[in-house]
Formats: C-alpha cells, structure tokens, sequence
C-alpha cells in the first residue's frame, strides 16, 4: 500500500486500467471457459447414458438366449465412440457375459471391476451402469467407462486461447490507458505545477487554468478559490502587519512577541533601547542576562509558571544594564492561540516605569517625609507612634515621645535669613539622627517642631539619658557660612503607657510637656505630670469662661495715663482690658490673654477693644478728659495684627466712632516685628496711611534688627518697665535706656518709657530728653468711672512741673 501511494497519479492511472481490465477479462474467461466445459460435459455424459441405453436394449436377446457372439458384436459398435474405451455386460448373477475394450486401453478390466461399487476413482473416467431389463425383470447389466480427457485437451486448448485473448486486450488496454490517462492527468498536472509555482514564488495572484467541465474543472475552480481567499487574507494580514509594525515602531512602550518556547520573534525598536539589547539573532538568554540578579530567578519561575497554566502574564520587575544602571520596567504578556487552541506563543509590551518609580518614590517622599529635613513627617510618624504603642501593650513594654522645639528659632531665622534658617534645620535634624538609637524615629512636625518617638524602654531614666543627649548634641556650634550658631532647645517628655495610651493624648501631654520646659526658662526637659493635665483643665474651663464673657459683657476697659514729660500735662492713655468676673472678681489680662491667645478668642476679644476705645475716645473728647492732640494707645496680639482684615476692621470702628484716626494708637511687640517682617511692613504702612499712630512695645526685650527697625513705618517706641523699674541704681539700665532713647531721637521717634514708679525714675527719663513716661507715679490703670473722680489730680502734675 505504501508503494502504491508514492507512485505518480499517471501510473496509478494506469495501473487502475489495467488491473480493471485484467480482472475483468480473467474473470469473465474463467466464466465462460468453465461454463462451455460444463456444458459440454453435460452433454457428453447424456449422450453417453443414451448409446448406454440402446446398449442395454439390444443385449436383452443376447442375455436371454445366451448368446455371447452377439453380445460381443454389440459390445463392438462402440468403436465408434472414441471415448468409450471399456464395456462389460453382467449376467443376473453379475457374472461377466461379454466384454470390449480398446485397444490402445489397457488401465481397468471387467473381472476387476466387478464388484466394486464405484469400480474408478479418477475424475478422467466416467462410469455408466444401465440394467438390462426383459419383461419387467433385470436379466443384467451393462457398464461402461469412458474417457474425458479429449474434453479436458479441448478445455485447456480454450483456456490457453483465453489466456492468449487476455494479454493482447491488456495490451491493447495498457495502450489506450497510456493515451487517455493524459485527459485526467493534464489537469491535475497543470494544476499542481500552478500550486508549485505559487509556494516557489509566493505569488497568490496566479491561477490554475481550466480545461474541463467535469470535477477537475470543479476541482481547479475550488482551488483557484481557495487561493483567492489566500490571497485576499494576505493582503489583508500584510496591510495588518503594516500597520502593526508602524504602530509599534514610533509607540513608547517596548512591543515583542515570541514563540510557544519563549524564544523572541519580534521586538521593536524601543524594546531593544529599554533592554539596551541590540543584537540582530535575539534570543531568550540574552534577555534573561539582562535581568537584575537579585530578581531573576524570582521573574523566570513566574515567567515558566504563566507559560505552563497558560496564564496572562503581567509583572513588574528590575533590569540591570551594561553600565549598572537599573531599569524599572512593566511586562504585560497574553498568550497567542491558533485554530485548535493551542497556544502558539506570547504578544506583550515591555514599559520603562524608571521615571514613573523615581515620582512615586518622590511622591511618597513628599507624603511621608519633610522635603527640607528628609526625617518622617508629621504622618508618618504618627502611623509609627500607634504601632509603637500597640506594640508596647502586647509586650507589656514602655516608649518615651521627645517633643522639641528650638528656642527662639524664629529670631534666629529672621535675622539671619531664611536660606541659612533651613541649613540650621538640616544640621539640627542631622544632628538628632546622630544621637539617637537605629531603632528611633525621629520627625519634623513643622516649623522648628521636632519629635523622637524611642520604643521599647524599660525605665523612664532611659529617655532621660535620650533627652540630655540631645540637649548636648544640639549645644554644640553650628557652623553656618560665616558665621558659628548656639542653639538650645526645650523638650518635652510623655510615656506610653503610663502617661496615655492614646498617640492623640501621649503627643499633647509631650507638648504640654515641652511648654513646661520652656516656662522653666528654656534649654532644659520636662516630663508630663498630672499637675500640667491640671493646668490644661483649668485652660480649657477658662476658656468656656471667656466665651460666655464676651457675650455678658463682663470685659471693661481701664486706662492708665501718660505724661509728657516737657510739659507734665496729659498726652493719652494706654487701654487694659479688665475681667469683671462675677464670681472671681477683676481678673488681672496676665491670666486670661494668653489663654485667650491660644484659643483664638483673642480676635474678637481685640475688635471689642478697639471699638470700645473708639467709643471712649470720642467720650473723653466731649468731656474733656482727652486734650485736643491727645491719644489712647491700645496693644494689639500677635494673631489680632496678623488677621488679614485688621486695617479694613480699624478704619470702619474710626469712620464709626467719627474721631480723629491720629487720636488712635496702636501698639505692637518687638518679637511680633520678626515674624514676618515683609508682611508686617506692609500691614503698618496701610495703618499709617490711615493716620493712626504707630507704637513699638516693650522695646529691648527682643532681637529685633536695627535694619529693619529703620524700615518700620512707626512714630513711637516704649522702653519695656524691666529697663525703668532699676532707675537710677542698675547702671546698666541707665545705659540702655538713654542709649534707646537717644537712638530712637535718631530715627525720629518719640520714647514713652513704661514703669514710672518714682520721681528720681521721672527725673532720669526727663533728663535723658524722654518724651513720655507712664507709671504708678503718674497713676494706677482706671476705670471710666475713676477717670471722672481723679480728673483733679492731672492738676498736680502741671503744678509739679
């Protein structure tokens, strides 16, 4: 079978003809022949039983008269019959009565043969027995044997000459077959010499020709068909391709695609720069090399895993270059199938996310670290705080939170500028990493805020050990460009567990902690104690307090005079505000301001002093009890002077009252001069634009800067009490007062010195040319009510000048 099938389809055609014809010529021969030699047989043997017939007839006289000499000559009549070539006939007692046999046959004899039932077996011969009968009764019989061999010589002669017939017509058939074969075969050739064509030249646009109607013709129509859809469908995939490879040759992101063995097929360019790999044979080892080694067994199991289950592949991993550079890169892969299912290999894309890390990382740094400092800000670590503590409750061990901040900082920067300012933060942040344990966390919470969270102590005298250390560290010299700088820093103390178990209440009581500190007078450490939770209650009630004040009404404003010190006559007042509290009595600004400050209600507890001063200063024109050019000064706070609708709030309470704005003046302190200086300047010139008189308090008790004090839009400075009350007998208060003085007569600027308690002060500060004092020893701070019953009394202070 396997021979057959790579013979040519000519041959086989051929060979089909031939075997067809010779199975059907043998047959049909064979047929034939054995019919005609049945047939002939058939009637050679009825002839046989018939001269056997008339035999027995003509013996009957013979047999009965026992005459042999007829019987014989009847016996011999059979020499006629070639194929007759024995006769015997029996008596009724099957005794041989005559017999005839041919000459030239001697095989078989009648006594021989007598008493055999079937006296040959040999197909050659056959026996013919026939009784003789006279009147109904068998008197004997007659046998005869005959010889078929002149029919079998006849049957050979017609098979020989069948044979003979069968090989002129298979070759005759072998003939016609080789001739007509072309008419099946020539289509088919052609046709297979056009698929050859095709596959040779890869030209889907040839045709095979057609030359017959029958199935050849439907043959070569299905095929020129079929290659019309080839050719249809490449045009297609190859505008596909086109337009696939366009597309990925400008995309930004890394194409490949590779076989069901992961070797590489196809990459575009920008895959070969992302993995710097530039070879023209690609191959998957060359890709493996490149991947980062501490990632590359972990990337090729999950690569093998995906290909094995057939899974999308999707995966973010390194690449290390040739110059030892990382690559972030994003592998997105999803397997390729043909017809069957079966997966045929992988299309995916290759994306460089470097830059995209490096802003996640920068992100991240913005979102959990301060930008100047690099520690952990104030959510980080607070995150790190409430694990640390959770921690702490399942260990059953203790953490200290170090809260600090730097002492007057604020004055530091300002006077120094705020470039130098950071480079202070950043050897300050430095410095705390220094002395703390690997296991700290230390943390900008903003400003010159700072925290140390150390977990896991065991006794409280190991965060103070932390706390003196850091105190020292931080006393050494900071060497900023050109200049050394000291610092000191207050630090607060909380415990987690013992003094909360909360971070929102373990940061807040190291806060209250860290203002203890600096009420001790800075540059020390302060644990938490129960008496500052105390303090707070008592702020917080306060607070309530003053919230309920504001709206009874329960503030009053008292004045306290100021002289010139020329003249001795009255130039103004200074307002201070008064607590009528209603069941403990007048409670002095020094207890409730700060309060006040903190919780903000200062703001409309300062726009209610001025108004009501606005409203006295009007009064007090009207009574007398102001004189024409005279002034009531009011302070403002901190967060009051920096409510960006201070000016607009102040012009509309003067417009209101309708009094001269120059009779209003308002006071600042030095240290709220170097919060923001810029700011500040600008918020005083729109004051004085106003008219209204500007005053700088306190004066000498901070570090304001001469530069900017020259700068300041300001008509009047007041020397702080601490530098009067010592007049005449500290020399050095001597100095600096008539040293303020004299420069602020530089600068153009009147003095008002606070404090005046005695004439040898009054005398001083007359003789140093101040132009103003107040004090006790002009009078005590009074009520409207006190004014009108001691008006007298300005009368002696004219009188003693």
């Amino acid at each position: 079978m396997r021979f057959f099938q790579k013979l040519s389809l000519r041959i086989k055609t051929i060979m089909i003809a031939m075997i067809t014809s010779a199975l059907a010529l043998s047959i049909s021969g064979i047929f034939f022949t054995l019919y005609d030699y049945q047939i002939a047989q058939n009637k050679a043997n009825q002839e046989y039983r018939v001269i056997a017939k008339i035999l027995a007839d003509r013996s009957t006289a013979a047999l009965e008269f026992l005459d042999e000499e007829v019987a014989r000559d009847n016996l011999r009549s059979l020499e006629a019959h070639q194929s007759i070539t024995l006769a015997c006939l029996f008596d009724v007692n099957d005794d041989l009565f005559a017999a005839y046999e041919r000459k030239s046959y001697r095989a078989y004899k009648c006594p021989h043969l007598l008493k055999r039932d079937q006296m040959i077996d040999d197909n050659q011969y056959l026996e013919i027995r026939e009784k003789v009968i006279y009147d109904e009764s068998v008197i004997g019989a007659l046998y005869l044997l005959t010889d078929q061999g002149d029919l079998r010589e006849t049957m050979f002669l017609r098979v020989v000459t069948s044979v003979i017939i069968i090989l002129i017509s298979l070759f005759i058939t072998f003939l016609l077959a080789v001739r007509l074969q072309t008419f099946v075969t020539r289509p088919i050739t052609r046709l297979q010499d056009t698929a050859i064509k095709i596959r040779q030249s890869d030209n889907y646009s040839l045709r095979a020709e057609k030359t017959t109607e029958d199935e050849l013709g439907d043959l070569v129509d299905a095929f020129n068909g079929m290659v019309a859809k080839i050719e249809n469908d490449n045009v297609a995939l190859r505008d596909s391709e086109e337009r696939f490879r366009t597309l990925t040759a400008s995309s930004p992101v890394g194409v490949f695609q590779t076989d069901e063995d992961g070797q590489y097929t196809y990459v575009n360019a920008r895959w070969r720069e992302i993995t710097n790999i530039y070879d023209i044979h690609l191959t998957q080892e060359a890709w493996i090399k490149t991947l980062h080694p501490e990632e590359r067994f972990q990337i090729m199991s999950r690569w093998r895993e995906c290909v094995e289950k057939g899974d999308e592949i999707r995966m973010e991993y390194r690449l290390l270059r040739d110059d030892g550079e990382d690559v972030n890169v994003i592998c997105h892969a999803k397997p390729l199938y043909e017809g069957s299912g079966n997966i045929i290999g992988y299309l995916g894309s290759l994306s460089d996310i470097s830059e995209l890390k490096s802003v996640q990382l920068q992100l991240e740094q913005l979102a959990l670290y301060d930008p100047l400092t690099k520690l952990a800000n104030r959510y980080l670590f607070r995150n790190r705080l409430e694990k640390a503590l959770k921690h702490s409750e399942r260990e059953k061990t203790k953490l200290a939170l170090l809260f600090l901040d730097i002492d007057h900082f604020k004055k530091i920067n300002d006077t120094m500028g705020h470039d130098q300012g950071d480079d202070l933060l950043k050897a300050i942040a430095h410095r705390l990493r220094f002395c703390t344990r690997p296991g700290d966390t230390v943390a900008r919470m903003g400003g010159d805020e700072f925290t140390v969270l150390v977990p896991e102590i065991h006794y409280e005298h190991e965060a103070d050990a932390i706390a003196r250390k850091v105190l020292d560290v931080l006393k050494v010299p900071i060497r900023l460009t050109g200049m050394e700088v000291i610092i000191t820093t207050s630090i607060g103390i909380s415990i987690g567990l013992s003094d909360a178990i909360d971070a929102n209440t373990l940061m807040k009581n190291a806060d209250l902690a860290m203002y203890r500190a600096k009420a001790k007078g800075r540059d020390n450490y302060q644990f938490f104690s129960d008496e500052m939770n105390i303090e707070l209650t008592r702020q917080l009630a306060m607070e309530g307090e003053l919230r309920q004040a504001l709206q009874r009404n329960e503030f009053e404003l008292y004045y306290q005079p100021q002289i010139d010190l020329t003249t001795n006559q009255l130039v103004g007042y200074e307002a201070l505000i008064r607590w009528n509290h209603p069941e403990k009595g007048l409670v002095p600004p020094g207890e409730f301001i700060p309060v006040a400050e903190d919780s903000g209600l200062i703001l409309p507890m300062g726009e209610w002093v001025l108004k009501t001063a606005c409203e006295h200063i009007k009064l007090f024109n009207s009574t007398g009890l102001l004189p024409a050019h005279g002034h009531v000064a009011v302070n403002l706070s901190p967060r009051q002077f920096h409510d960006p609708n201070l000016v607009t709030v102040i012009r509309d309470l003067v417009t209101t009252a309708d009094i001269p704005s120059q009779q209003l003046e308002i006071e600042i302190t030095e240290s709220l001069l170097m919060d923001n200086v810029e700011s500040t300047i600008r918020t005083l010139e729109m004051l004085k634009d106003l008219g209204i008189i500007l005053a700088i308090d306190d004066f000498g008790t901070g570090y304001s800067s001469l530069n900017y004090l020259k700068r300041l839009p300001i008509h009047v400075l007041k020397v702080d009490r601490s530098f009067v009350m010592d007049i005449p007998h500290d020399k050095d208060d001597v100095e600096i007062t008539a040293a303020v003085i004299a420069m602020a007569h530089k600068l153009g600027l009147k003095v008002v010195a606070e404090g005046v308690e005695q004439l040898l002060q009054a005398d001083f500060l007359k003789e140093n040319s101040c132009d103003y004092a107040q004090g006790y020893y002009y009078g005590k701070p009074m009520s409207v009510d006190d004014l009108y019953k001691n008006i007298g009394h300005y009368e002696k202070w004219r009188s003693q000048g």
